[in-house]
């Protein structure tokens, strides 16, 4: 359609016209008006009085088609109209917590074309000198409201649906305002982001932007790790690790979160595991960002690589469990966090630690995951006919589970389980059993996924088959 309009724009004034167009055609009909900047497109020409009906409709497709008209201009230094941030505000407080996918990626979609209007804007302003325009008020009053309206999202209390929207809308705001911290990514630019004027920069008195990068911001950020959703933990890391740097006087809290960290990664609890391995992965990366060497002081301990620290502590706590399961992943030795956190640091090209393995730090960790392969396999198959070229039944891995509980120094009884909040309450295995059958899975999962990233990095032959036969025995 948009084509077709571009080539005859006559036709679109005859299309809106129609009596019996359906709200969505109208909607999306205006919305090429617009951007294309067709004669009648400017905001007060709109038909207002039908987008704010859509902008209500029970309709997603119509509602995101609605915010898209809003958010679009044929020219990006257009400034917004005070009717259409407060609509911008409206439609965000309505529509934050949609559970519809396609909604949300389109509000997001729409929501960087709006702040690159205002981005744009305001660089006009800075290359005019321009610091009394309406539009710089009503810009600053705006992202003040989206600030505060992000950090009140991002409460604990809050459900899923809006702490992810609103840490993808903060990331967009860094992403055309912020200063990343270790390297200007290029994919992070845009057609429209080819000015060298900083926004961010004093000289220019924008320092409102400072806002979204304030320790508490950070904070907020922060508490977004113990989040039990991987998805809400990976945004946020995303943010701290491109976009914020950590001052001397967040040493007391940064030992204190390092700490809680460490600890998290023996819980038996898969969501406290993984937050404990991404607050480590996130705090080792903003460690390595500062210019102060006490925060790798605090890390390294003396080490010469933070990977040294977790083989050993992984090599250590499997001898454990191979020694007594139940007992060593119940008192903390349940393996499972500590792996994650070495595939978090050994994988991510952010972290300092990304593929820097020597020779000997390879071989333990190899041999890490060879080891710990094949001893949970046996646990499972203990029970089983050898002889037979099958993997054990579920009835066999369930026999020989029992049997690690049976043989155990400690009594069923004694054993204390944290149950994840959707536990079955119809599940038929004892508190011990339920330890033991996913503290081998979740570290068979774990060890099959660091082989797979590593065979993707460069390898010796020899080595790349060694990673191979571990994801094929899982």
């Amino acid at each position: 359609m948009q084509p077709t309009i571009k080539s005859i724009p006559s036709a679109l004034d005859d299309l809106l016209a129609v009596p019996s167009v359906n709200i969505y055609s109208f909607i999306s009909l205006l919305r090429i008006k617009r951007k294309e900047g067709f004669p009648g497109s400017t905001w007060k020409e709109l038909d207002k009085h039908k987008i704010k009906y859509a902008l209500e409709e029970y309709s997603d497709k119509v509602r995101s088609q609605a915010f898209a008209l809003i958010c679009v201009s044929s020219r990006t230094s257009m400034s917004p109209d005070i009717q259409e941030f407060d609509l911008v505000q409206q439609y965000l407080r309505q529509n934050i917590n949609s559970d519809s996918t396609v909604l949300r990626q389109s509000l997001l979609n729409s929501f960087t074309n709006f702040i690159i209007r205002l981005r744009d804007i305001l660089l006009y302003l800075v290359k005019t000198k321009n610091t009394q325009a309406p539009s710089r008020t009503l810009i600053f009053e705006f992202l003040d409201w989206l600030f505060s309206f992000l950090l009140f999202n991002l409460e604990t209390i809050c459900n899923y649906q809006r702490k992810i929207t609103s840490l993808e809308l903060y990331k967009i705001v860094l992403m055309y305002f912020g200063e990343p911290m270790r390297r200007k990514d290029k994919s992070h630019s845009r057609k429209s982001n080819k000015s060298n004027v900083s926004l961010t920069s004093k000289e220019n008195a924008f320092t409102w932007s400072y806002k979204f990068e304030s320790e508490s911001s950070q904070k907020v950020l922060l508490d977004c790790l113990f989040d039990g959703d991987n998805n809400v933990r990976l945004s946020a890391s995303s943010i701290l690790t491109t976009h914020f740097k950590i001052s001397p006087s967040f040493i007391q809290e940064f030992e204190y979160l390092f700490r809680k960290g460490l600890s998290l990664c023996s819980s038996s609890i898969f969501y406290n595991a993984e937050s404990g391995a991404r607050i480590t992965q996130v705090l080792v990366i903003l460690a390595s960002n500062c210019s102060s060497d006490i925060f790798k002081k605090l890390v390294y301990n003396g080490s010469s690589s933070f990977i040294n620290t977790l083989l050993s502590s992984a090599e250590e706590q499997l001898s454990q469990l191979q020694d007594d399961l139940l007992k060593a992943s119940s008192q903390g030795s349940f393996l499972y966090g500590t792996l994650q956190t070495l595939t978090l640091l050994l994988t991510d090209p952010e972290s300092p630690e990304f593929m820097l393995c020597d020779e000997n730090q390879l071989e333990r960790l190899l041999q890490l995951m060879e080891e710990t392969t094949q001893f949970f396999l046996n646990v499972l198959s203990s029970k089983s006919d050898h002889t037979c070229e099958y993997a054990p039944s579920f009835g066999e891995m369930g026999i020989a589970i029992a049997a690690v509980v049976d043989g155990s120094s400690l009594r069923d009884r004694e054993v204390t389980v944290e149950v994840a909040d959707d536990t079955s309450a119809d599940l038929q295995l004892t508190p011990a059993q339920q330890l033991v059958l996913s503290c081998v899975w979740l570290n068979l999962k774990e060890c099959s996924a660091l082989c797979s990233k590593l065979v993707s990095k460069p390898l010796t032959v020899g080595d790349t088959k060694r990673c191979v036969a571990v994801v094929v025995s899982v």
